[in-house]
């Protein structure tokens, strides 16, 4: 089996949905899709004010060059981000939208067990597998990926990346542990788990020598060892897959230029051809059978007090 489909049948996706979930509306979507727009629109204000790189990433550069806007049936935004910029961006959103928005890094918020940062909207709620614990702070985000350095000495990079593989399997294995309860629960796997989950569940329990937060945080470590931003190679080992198999050359990925997105103008890639072929393969243009469309589902949510903000988003 390759690491790939290695990735895969260990991640939390599951072909069954537990009747506990909940599945949104198309209505409940375009308020979700109206949420997401201005919390992307405020990380756009602080990326533009200090001169920060910031792109879209996955499914949402990829409804930006196929839908010019969101995927119909996706529910959230990502972004990528080099860690010079990231390193910037945290102390300056915060310093400017601190009063509105939470931000969840995996080095100040390792409790979660995620290697992806988190920007949250204060006063809502999207209770998902990746929120568990902490309601208090599990309102609507915007996942922000980092973009690391790649070593250019093979030797530093074969090294960096098998620790940092073996890391991420770990982290994620004993926080698959951790919330057992409630994640097979989301999986509609509580009385009958799958060998793929079985297994999950041993490695989770060996892993118990070191707690969630600190297998995240040296997770977190190994992932942004190398400080040379001149390398050739960058990738995003906090993503969909391994170390070894998300390497972008920097200046096609790193430099970018906008796109229609919904209504604005949002930053993608050069290389976005490239980009997608590695994500989605050839064939990343053309819609997929509605079997094979991903159903997104959560715990709970909640849009507060911006409930209405989709009809003044659609009435632009």
């Amino acid at each position: 089996m390759g690491m790939k489909k290695l990735y895969k049948a260990f991640s939390l996706k599951s072909g069954k949905v537990s009747k506990d979930m909940k599945v949104m509306t198309q209505e409940e979507l375009r308020q979700l899709h109206a949420v997401l727009l201005m919390i992307m629109d405020d990380i756009m204000t602080v990326c533009d004010e200090e001169k920060l790189v910031c792109l879209l990433g996955g499914g949402s550069a990829l409804g930006a060059i196929r839908h010019h806007g969101f995927i119909p049936w996706d529910d959230d935004i990502d972004i990528n981000m080099p860690r010079d910029s990231f390193e910037k961006f945290v102390p300056a959103f915060r310093k400017k939208f601190g009063d509105k928005y939470w931000v969840h890094t995996p080095a100040e918020h390792p409790e979660y067990g995620t290697l992806v940062t988190k920007v949250r909207l204060k006063g809502t709620k999207l209770k998902t597998n990746g929120s568990i614990i902490n309601d208090s702070e599990a309102g609507i985000f915007v996942d922000v990926f980092v973009i690391e350095n790649v070593p250019d000495s093979k030797i530093l990079r074969a090294l960096q990346g098998s620790a940092a593989t073996v890391s991420k399997a770990c982290c994620s294995c004993r926080k698959f542990y951790r919330d057992r309860k409630d994640v097979l629960k989301s999986m509609g796997e509580e009385k009958s788990p799958s060998m793929t989950t079985r297994i999950r569940l041993v490695l989770g329990f060996l892993c118990s020598v070191m707690s969630v937060e600190k297998w995240t945080v040296l997770t977190d470590k190994l992932f942004k060892m190398c400080k040379n931003r001149k390398t050739k190679l960058v990738n995003i080992p906090s993503g969909r897959w391994h170390y070894f198999s998300s390497y972008h050359i920097r200046k096609d990925f790193c430099r970018t230029h906008r796109v229609p997105f919904a209504g604005r103008m949002y930053p993608i890639c050069n290389g976005i051809d490239d980009y997608m072929k590695l994500l989605y393969g050839d064939t990343y243009m053309q819609l997929p059978p509605e079997e094979k469309r991903e159903i997104h589902t959560c715990w709970e949510f909640d849009f507060g007090q911006y409930a209405d903000l989709y009809k003044r988003e659609e009435s632009r």
